[in-house]
């Protein structure tokens, strides 16, 4: 019998013994080394959003890059009241 109960957010090919393997090997993955780990991958996505905005907005100045970025975190009315960046108009 399977270790775990079948996860919707798994993919259905994915064979049960190793997605078995997987969650048995991050419950043994100290917990600092899990942080480390999610912050490598903030890390990564930061870089992916900014490649992404880097080529869709060549020309953009360093202060329009950092709205951008920060308006794929924040919403519309926040980004709008606390930097007065409207990401509709502005862009994401």
């Amino acid at each position: 019998m399977s270790e775990t109960q079948p996860q919707p957010w798994l993919s259905d090919t994915t064979d049960q013994a190793v997605i078995d393997a997987v969650i048995a090997r991050w419950r043994d993955v100290a917990p600092e080394d899990k942080l480390a780990y999610i912050g490598q991958l903030n890390r990564m996505g930061y870089t992916m959003a900014q490649a992404r905005q880097d080529m869709q907005y060549p020309q953009a100045t360093p202060h329009e890059r950092r709205m951008r970025l920060a308006s794929l975190w924040l919403d519309r009315a926040s980004m709008m009241r606390w930097y007065d960046w409207d990401p509709e108009i502005m862009g994401r």
